[in-house]
């Protein structure tokens, strides 16, 4: 069996490696290798520009490496930490600092078997990040060729297609403008085959477009027609008994043509009386809700002197209160006008302030402002200082016959109508509404009338 030594020095100083086998005679043999032929194995070996192979004895001495002064030295490199796994007997990958190129390095490492010498091939980590970012920067220059030469190509097919979606492109401009006659009015076989069934779809969906847009304008026609008779109708066969029935129990209650001879029909004919103006008042309500149900653009703009506007409302919501109140104004002289409805303006003045003064006890203060914010809308409020809403209560107010649910609002006499009237009014006159209130703290209703509207 043969034993190989680690690598020492020779008669003259140099690195030797020696081989001692006994022979079959019984005599032992020594033979003596020079390390030049490793050192020449180990300098054909390179990885870029640092990379390289390193070999090294079971002890960690260096037999061949880059660095002559360490093979002439025998440097031992055991504590490095692939150094260290080939003495162990191990193969594989790891990476390690390197004191010889002041560096960290990744390295490949394997044991040659019988001598127990140990070969690592390490290569420094940065040049293996210089590799990959230049392998990057190829793959985005040509990614950018690509592109470029995609961009090209869809220019060139963009320009050639151009020409015939033109008239499509002119159609859907004037479809987006309100134009509802617009047409492509391709020939047929003029321009490519897509384009021509593209072009042929668009008009007869223009065509189908037109035809249902007519019958929906004859449809709201004949509604407004209907509803407008029906309101006519309903106006006079409701408001004419009601007014009978106020009228004569009025006479009653004031015994214009005599003394009643008992006094509980007197007061009998204050509770006729009342109910019939409450009821009257109901019908006014629910005909104004039908009125504004009524499609838009019915009754023409006009500019409204909204100043004037919210102090007859509370004239008229002062003089229908309940009782007592603070009733507040401020109108700034130099309002503008209202570009809207007169009628339907002053009705929802009138049922805020209603509302305000139907929910306030005796005393409380209301105030009716109209001011402009910085933006230059029209800012409306009315505030006061009644028994408030809860958040559900606010979202069940603004739908008709929405109220509250708790006893002081059911105690209050209504229909829960006032404020879906101010909703469709709002809504006719383009502006929003806003309600701040808070149970037992006011509420406040706050209206914004966009500087469009106003004059």
């Amino acid at each position: 069996m043969a034993v190989w030594s680690g690598v020492v020095a020779g008669p003259t100083g140099e690195p030797r490696i020696y081989l001692v086998a006994r022979t079959a005679s019984g005599r032992t043999a020594i033979g003596e290798l020079t390390t030049s032929y490793f050192v020449e194995l180990q300098q054909s070996i390179r990885f870029g520009e640092l990379g390289h192979a390193t070999i090294v004895d079971g002890l960690g001495q260096v037999i061949a490496h880059p660095r002559a002064e360490w093979v002439e030295a025998r440097k031992n490199i055991s504590k490095v930490k692939p150094v260290r796994a080939m003495m162990q007997g191990r193969t594989g990958v790891t990476e390690f600092y390197s004191p010889a190129l002041e560096a960290n390095m990744i390295a490949g490492f394997t044991v040659v078997p019988d001598t127990g010498w140990g070969i690592m091939v390490p290569q420094p980590l940065q040049e293996l990040y210089n590799h990959a970012d230049r392998v990057a920067w190829i793959a985005v220059q040509l990614a950018l060729v690509a592109m470029l030469a995609t961009g090209l190509i869809s220019w060139l097919l963009a320009r050639g297609l151009s020409g015939s979606l033109q008239p499509l492109l002119t159609v859907a401009d004037r479809i987006a403008a309100g134009d509802l006659s617009a047409r492509v009015g391709l020939d047929a076989g003029s321009g490519p085959r897509e384009v021509s069934i593209v072009s042929s779809a668009v008009d007869d969906m223009m065509d189908r477009l037109a035809t249902a847009t007519q019958k929906q304008v004859d449809a709201y026609a004949e509604l407004d027609r209907a509803k407008s008779e029906l309101l006519a109708h309903v106006s006079h066969e409701l408001r004419t008994p009601l007014n009978a029935i106020i009228g004569f129990s009025d006479v009653i209650r004031r015994q214009m043509f005599g003394p009643v001879g008992t006094k509980r029909y007197v007061e009998y004919a204050d509770d006729v009386a009342n109910s019939g103006n409450h009821l009257l008042n109901l019908v006014d309500q629910l005909l104004e809700v039908a009125r504004n149900d009524l499609p838009k653009g019915r009754n023409a703009a006009e500019e409204v002197d909204i100043g004037k506007v919210v102090s007859a409302a509370i004239g008229i919501a002062s003089a229908a209160s309940p009782g007592p109140r603070n009733w507040v104004r401020y109108l700034p002289e130099d309002l503008p006008k209202v570009l809207g409805n007169e009628r339907q303006l002053t009705q929802m003045m009138i049922n805020l302030l209603e509302n305000a003064g139907k929910y306030s006890d005796d005393g409380a203060r209301i105030l009716a402002s109209v001011d402009r914010t910085p933006t230059g809308d029209l800012l409306i409020k009315v505030q006061d200082e009644g028994i408030g809403m809860t958040p559900a209560e606010l979202e069940s107010c603004m739908t008709p016959f929405g109220r509250g649910s708790t006893p002081l609002v059911r105690t209050r006499k209504g229909a829960g109508l006032g404020l879906s009237v101010v909703a469709s009014i709002f809504a006719a006159h383009d502006s929003t509404i806003q309600i701040d209130s808070a149970p037992g703290e006011g509420t406040t209703v706050s209206v914004i009338i966009p500087k469009r509207q106003l004059g």
